[in-house]
């Protein structure tokens, strides 16, 4: 029975009303589901929650993406990808077998996974790597999923598997896609959930049903769509830790956990490196006013974080690290003053080359910028500016952080003094530029 009551259609956009309250959105990460001890680990947290109405977005297993990676890389150059495959395939295979008791069936379905991903390589005909990206990388999802749903299927959590594809409608910036919530609304508005759904993470299609990603890591983008889009109750992101703590514990064995934060704190955090939420997870939660929380799969009895409206403040200093960042500083052709105008070339040329500027720092005769630059185009990027810039410096980098907090004494064995660049501090953040 479809649980989508109604369909408003006003100046064409669609809302998806839900005919019963409860529905939950989970999130299960690579971590959660790395082999058969951890799937059948979240069966049994799901199997305590089989009476709600659920949405279980899963992401590939482990480090399936990364090896995707690789083998896209070397398919790109003409080497060799059968060895890289075949460990890939054989993993997704040994878990099967650990999980099922006759695995017959799932080993087959993973089999023309593989089949048909090896047949657009050697049929495809584009040089866009971007788009190339997005076909291939996400069989990782798409292998972990069918395991998972046909593994909760055998267990008793009796449960329909719909492709991200159907659900999650996006533009064409392939590897970055953006979500169209008005086609989204739409494609979910005509489908009937069972009580429990399976989904891919990180997946999306645009209007041609080409697959586009959301960027890397991007699963818990895709539940905040999912939740907002069916006006949950509740998204739950399960993790290998025991919520968002306020520094990684691995590196600062004092971390704490935030049982606590306000929608605004989890925003700078994410931002700033805490790579325990997407960054653009909270948006559509907060637009929504859904609580997310963050729980341990390892201990899901616990509390964990709860991120919502409230007004309190973060109680205790975080410290954080966003890497792989470039720390680009210009100059004039000319020994004048920057001005705004010449900020607004750097954007420009900046959006084109789709870099993400992280910081800005401006003196009178130098501009520098904090940029990421995922899509490898900064090459690109130095002959666009030629002209108009000097580039003084460029450096790899990476920024650390101390939010919440007046000082940043707490944390002070863990910032690298010796190869600080730069240093900015305003109100309770503090970010240091640091060499790599």
């Amino acid at each position: 029975m479809p649980y989508i009551a109604c369909l408003l259609q006003t100046q064409n956009w669609y809302f998806c009303k839900l005919s019963k309250p409860g529905m939950k959105i989970f999130k299960f990460g690579g971590a959660s589901i790395r082999d058969a001890v951890n799937i059948r680990n979240i069966g049994e947290i799901v199997k305590t929650f089989s009476y709600e109405k659920l949405v279980i977005v899963v992401s590939a297993l482990g480090k399936t993406t990364n090896h995707l990676e690789e083998v896209l890389n070397a398919h790109i150059q003409g080497k060799s990808t059968d060895t890289l495959l075949d460990q890939i395939k054989k993993s997704h295979i040994s878990i099967c077998k650990d999980l099922f008791q006759n695995s017959n069936d799932i080993e087959l379905q993973i089999q023309k996974l593989f089949d048909s991903a090896l047949y657009f390589l050697d049929q495809n005909k584009s040089t866009h790597y971007d788009f190339l990206y997005d076909q291939f990388i996400s069989l990782g999802e798409l292998l972990s999923t069918h395991i998972v749903s046909s593994y909760f299927n055998e267990y008793g959590i009796n449960n329909q598997l719909i492709p991200a594809k159907d659900l999650i409608k996006t533009d064409s910036s392939f590897r970055d896609a953006q979500p169209d919530y008005e086609a989204s609304a739409k494609a979910i508005s005509e489908i009937s959930f069972y009580p429990i759904t399976v989904t891919q993470g990180f997946i999306g299609a645009n209007q041609d049903y080409a697959t586009t990603t959301l960027g890397r890591e991007g699963s818990d983008f895709s539940a905040a769509i999912l939740a907002k889009i069916l006006h949950a109750d509740s998204l739950t992101i399960w993790k290998d830790v025991p919520g968002v703590m306020n520094a990684d514990p691995k590196i600062y064995s004092q971390a704490e956990i935030y049982p606590e934060l306000s929608y605004q704190d989890a925003k700078q955090l994410s931002f700033f490196g805490a790579s325990v939420i997407h960054p653009k997870t909270i948006a559509p939660l907060e637009e929504k006013n859904i609580p997310l929380f963050v729980k341990s799969f390892l201990e899901p009895l616990a509390s964990g974080t709860k991120i919502s409206n409230s007004e309190k403040a973060a109680e205790k200093g975080s410290f954080c690290e966003r890497e792989n960042l470039i720390l680009l500083t210009l100059g004039k052709k000319t020994e004048t003053f920057f001005e705004a105008d010449d900020i607004a070339k750097f954007m420009i040329l900046a959006s084109k080359r789709r870099f993400k500027v992280i910081l800005q720092f401006q003196s009178a005769l130098k501009y520098h910028c904090i940029i990421e630059d995922t899509h490898h185009e900064i090459q690109l990027y130095l002959k666009d500016t030629e002209e108009e810039f000097n580039i003084l410096e460029f450096i790899p980098c990476k920024i650390q952080s101390v939010l919440f907090s007046k000082s940043c004494d707490a944390f002070s064995d863990v910032i690298k003094k010796d190869t600080i660049l730069l240093s900015q501090s305003q109100f309770y953040s503090h970010h240091y530029i640091v060499a790599i």
